[in-house]
């Protein structure tokens, strides 16, 4: 497993390869117990940046919705058969 330091130092390999961007980002970790995943999410991670307009969330809850969205119009199909388009 990666400790976070390895993950933030990754990170920063990653992005000046693929954009030539140097970055040296500030990152923390919440303590505080009263931001933490409930645990109905069944685990993942919740990233914030930029006071918290920018979120990431990959929990599994998230991910799981993501994929149920993705997958809507395949099991229209299934159920219903494909539809016609007059294009």
């Amino acid at each position: 497993m990666r400790s976070f330091s390895q993950a933030i130092t990754e990170y920063k390999q990653i992005m000046k390869k693929a954009a030539g961007v140097d970055l040296n980002p500030n990152v923390t970790i919440n303590k505080d117990a009263s931001m933490h995943l409930t645990s109905s999410t069944g685990g993942g991670v919740t990233l914030t940046a930029d006071e918290g307009r920018i979120v990431c969330d990959n929990t599994m809850e998230a991910r799981l919705r993501l994929t149920y969205e993705e997958l809507l119009p395949s099991i229209r199909a299934i159920l219903f058969g494909e539809i016609a388009h007059n294009d």
